[in-house]
Formats: structure tokens, sequence, C-alpha cells
């Protein structure tokens, strides 16, 4: 059973819709718009045993349903994985920025392997890493699919946002959009 924090907004939305005369899926911001609720569900109501953390709303990276096995920083999956997610920002940046390289794996976990209708086996890796110029530390949640189950050849997507975990020490002056700023080594 997965219950989240969206189903304690619920929670409270219900709480608060029993003594105010909004309906249940929405409420007022401060500045008076409306603002829907729509993941989760409330508490007081029965919790389907069918919720999982797509349906609840919940991104892939930090679901808790499946429980990640730590792999070795020394492990060619979480090279492989790393140097998907700095193709990646390389693949997104924009000429102005530094193309980044792979400095180090820091660690990581896979986290669940599953049968596709092609056959395929799909596990889902996160993946702690150093990229230079910069130092930047990074993290992806990346998809290895290996479709032949005798070799080790794989593939691999990254599957959301990668994220930044180190701090801004660098300028980044020459892009204006702030998602960019993020990776950008001008």
């Amino acid at each position: 059973m997965l219950t989240t924090v969206f189903d304690i907004y619920q929670t409270f939305g219900q709480i608060l819709d029993t003594f105010s005369n909004t309906s249940e899926k929405e409420s007022k911001s401060k500045g008076g718009s409306t603002i829907r609720r729509e993941n989760g569900q409330s508490l007081f109501k029965p919790i389907s045993e069918a919720v999982n953390c797509d349906s609840a709303g919940v991104p892939e990276s930090f679901c808790a349903c499946d429980f990640p096995v730590r792999l070795p920083e020394s492990s060619e999956i979480l090279r492989d994985a790393a140097e998907a997610g700095v193709n990646y920002l390389n693949n997104i940046l924009p000429n102005q920025c530094s193309s980044l390289t792979l400095l180090k794996v820091k660690g990581g976990a896979g986290l669940n392997k599953l049968r596709d209708e092609q056959k395929q086996l799909r596990s889902k890796i996160i993946v702690e890493f150093i990229t230079t110029p910069g130092e930047f530390v990074l993290e992806a949640t990346v998809t290895r699919i290996r479709s032949n189950f005798n070799t080790n050849e794989s593939t691999y997507h990254v599957e959301e946002d990668v994220q930044r975990l180190s701090q801004f020490n660098t300028d980044v002056s020459c892009v204006d959009d702030p998602a960019m700023q993020l990776y950008c080594f001008c």
C-alpha cells in the first residue's frame, strides 16, 4: 500500500472543504487563483492496493516502491549509465557551454528488472557522477535495455532531468536559460 504527501494534502483539503464552500478538487491560493488538487486521495477514503508511484504522481527517481541494490563504483554498468547522463547533457547544452566529460562515478544503484513485450530486460539505474570542467556533482535516472540475454550489449536512456547536487561555483552568464545554467560551464 502506497501513500504520499499528496494523500496528506488531499486529507487536509477534505477537512478544510468540510468547513468551507470550495469543491473538494480545488483550493484558492493566497492571491485568489484556483489551484487544482489532482494527485492523491484523502486518507479518510479506502486506499487501493493498486496504487503505484506513477499513478500517485511520484517521479520515478523518488519512488520508494523498488528497493535499490547498491552497485560498486567500479561497475561498468554505472560507468555506462553515467556516460549516458553526460551525453544527454551535451546534447541539450547550448554551443556557448563547454562540452562535459565524465570525471568520476561516485556511486549508484539498480532499481528493478522488467521484461517487456519485446523480451528485453529493462532495469533502472540511479547514478551519481562528477563532470569536468566545473566538477559538477550530478545524479541521473537511466534505463538500461538489454535486448540479447546472451551478451551484455545494452543501450542506455536518461529517463528524467539530470539533477545537479553541487552548489554553483562557476560563472553561468553566457546562458540566460535557468535550466541550462545548472549544467553549463562558460
